[in-house]
């Protein structure tokens, strides 16, 4: 791996990741980043690498800012269709921030984000009119060859949301997201 990558990511970074890919049977040495993101300034970044497995298949490691890393191999994923980091941040003003961001098994071929309060301002008509914003697609089959996917809303209200996967005949899962503090999260559905 060079110093850096186009996430801007350096091996110090993915050292938590690193110290516990052993543990799970992944050699720390095969890791790639997937996905990578840092919400604030000098705090840990949230962050979901590739690595090699013991039985040589690909095992998914997952890091949510400061919380200790989780690696899920295809054993431990038998009937999931994602793994998903959740960075609920300390709210400024009237907005409550949320990031969540991902990577799918190959059944999902559309991703959607729900989040409570959200509104978008219609101006077609030359007069304001304020909606609802329903959910937003945030990964849709063929956007992303990696599978990956992110969202990052601020909303009005305290931190609500929900996730959709849909499969080709509909929907495979859902995760509803509910926090009445900060936090950082890995979720498996």
């Amino acid at each position: 791996m060079r110093s850096t990558n186009i996430f801007g990511v350096n091996w110090a970074m993915l050292s938590a990741l690193r110290i516990a890919a052993p543990a799970a049977r992944v050699d720390p040495q095969s890791l790639r980043v997937l996905a990578a993101v840092r919400l604030r300034p000098h705090q840990p970044s949230y962050l979901l690498v590739g690595g090699r497995g013991a039985l040589g298949r690909t095992c998914i490691g997952a890091q949510a800012g400061p919380v200790a890393p989780r690696f899920f191999c295809p054993e431990q994923l038998a009937g999931r269709v994602a793994i998903v980091n959740v960075g609920v941040v300390a709210h400024y003003g009237t907005y409550w921030p949320i990031y969540i961001g991902g990577v799918v098994s190959a059944a999902v071929t559309r991703i959607t984000v729900w989040t409570a309060g959200m509104r978008y301002t219609d101006m077609r008509s030359g007069k304001p009119v304020v909606h609802l914003q329903g959910p937003q697609v945030v990964f849709r089959r063929g956007y992303k060859t990696w599978g990956t996917f992110e969202s990052f809303d601020a909303q009005p209200v305290p931190w609500h949301a929900r996730i959709d996967f849909y499969g080709v005949h509909g929907k495979l899962a859902s995760l509803p997201l509910r926090f009445t503090h900060p936090g950082s999260y890995v979720f498996v559905r």
